[in-house]
């Protein structure tokens, strides 16, 4: 008989270990659900920046391509710069042709002058 008691004990001790751990299950699976909620919660945060992002993404691919055509417009400008300072440049060369035929006439005249003869 005094294994009875001992056995109920037993029995009511793992009964008692029994229910512990179906309260530990119960509160692992609220601490789940409450978990799985916060995670939707976070992903759908993810989608909206994900979305924001895209968009600029979107925006930027828009201004990549006009900066390119303004880089390639400037590229045009720049040839056409060029072949100005060219013709600028050999207009600076006949400039500088005529004023040495000028210096010339003009040494020549003063020459013609001096050889007039004096008023009088």
């Amino acid at each position: 008989m005094t294994s009875e008691p001992s056995l109920t004990r037993r029995v009511t001790r793992l009964e008692n270990d029994v229910e512990a751990v179906y309260e530990l299950i119960t509160d692992i699976r609220s601490v789940q659900d409450e978990h799985s909620r916060r995670f939707e919660q976070v992903d759908a945060r993810f989608d909206g920046l994900e979305s924001r992002f895209d968009s600029l993404e979107s925006r930027f691919d828009g201004l990549e391509s006009r900066f390119s055509g303004v880089e390639s417009r400037f590229g045009s400008l720049e040839s056409r710069f060029s072949g100005v300072e060219s013709r600028f440049g050999s207009l600076e060369s006949r400039f500088s042709g005529v004023e040495s035929r000028f210096d010339g006439v003009e040494a020549t005249l003063a020459e013609v002058v001096r050889r007039l003869p004096e008023p009088g």
